[in-house]
């Protein structure tokens, strides 16, 4: 059917959101990616990594409301739910079997947005061909604890009297401000938690130059869109623990974790993916990687991806 590029704006539940689709054969089955964050938004970068995809998949990136080129000021702050997210979500994907004549899709979510994406598969598995989930968030509190631990512990072994004391004086989480949250993953990524092989800022400069973003969505759009959707989301996501709850998911699920990610540690991870139901599913650990599995190791989660598809002809 030939090959589709485009960056589209779609109103979704009164507030406009920026959806990419990039594919080189309008069969394909569509990829839904689902970015972190909150507030993540990764249409201005995510392509230079997961090109090859477009291959094989029909690649669907959205900015999520208040996020990226989804950002603007005349959103609300009672709209930045998680339920209110997850019915955007749910109205994209409408839009998506509308204009694609029903197709199922392969929903892929990476952190922050694993947490939608589980909240979508509960409410209609029927959609979903299979479930994707880039470093699983299971349970924020715990997942908290055991990040700080982690890091004040690598603090005390590298002898860092800086960031031992910086981490001393924030304390245990919660933290009651993203700036204090911010601080904790400095750290964490200093000492290869958050990041194993390349630090964000690097992939970032690597990626950033994508022509669906320009100068003023770098500089302001993203920014704000992030501190944003942090702020508005950081309560509520505060209170995920899927490790409570008995999930039985309808539709095989694939769980991708890096075996030095302490962002959502890979131990959780690891304990979920045991408890939870499917009718298939399978754990895909990514060696010396931490929980920016998309960035760090791009080839191989491209061919993780393919294989997915491959099984499910």
């Amino acid at each position: 059917m030939g090959e589709l590029h485009e960056l589209i704006k779609i109103d979704i539940n009164n507030a406009r959101h920026y959806v990419s689709i990039h594919g080189n054969d309008a069969s394909n089955p569509i990829l839904l990616m689902l970015h972190g964050g909150p507030g993540m938004a990764q249409i201005g970068f995510i392509r230079y990594f997961t090109k090859p995809l477009e291959d094989h998949f029909m690649v669907i990136n959205y900015d999520q409301r208040g996020a990226g080129k989804s950002y603007s000021s005349d959103i609300k702050n009672s709209s930045m739910t998680i339920a209110q997210l997850v019915d955007d979500a749910q109205e994209l994907v409408k839009y998506i079997q509308n204009r694609f004549d029903g197709q199922k899709i392969f929903l892929c979510g990476h952190s922050w947005g694993t947490v939608v994406a589980i909240e979508l598969l509960k409410q209609n598995p029927q959609l979903f061909e299979a479930y994707i989930s880039v470093s699983q968030v299971v349970n924020m509190q715990l997942g908290e604890e055991i990040s700080y631990q982690y890091t004040i512990d690598k603090a005390t072994i590298a002898n860092n009297d800086k960031a031992i004391k910086e981490l001393k004086l924030l304390g245990k989480p919660p933290y009651a401000s993203i700036k204090d949250n911010i601080i904790q993953r400095k750290w964490l990524d200093t000492f290869g938690g958050s990041t194993y092989s390349i630090k964000m800022n690097k992939i970032m400069q690597k990626a950033s130059s994508t022509a669906e973003y320009n100068i003023w969505d770098w500089l302001w759009k993203f920014r704000k869109g992030m501190m944003f959707s942090l702020n508005c989301l950081k309560d509520e996501l505060m209170l995920i623990a899927f490790d409570e709850e008995n999930i039985e998911l309808k539709t095989s699920v694939y769980f991708f974790s890096g075996n030095t990610d302490y962002q959502v540690p890979f131990e959780l991870v690891e304990k979920f993916y045991t408890q939870i139901k499917a009718p298939h599913k399978e754990l895909v650990i990514f060696k010396n990687c931490g929980h920016m599995i998309p960035f760090e190791l791009p080839e191989q989660f491209c061919n993780e991806l393919i294989k997915i598809k491959n099984k499910t002809k």
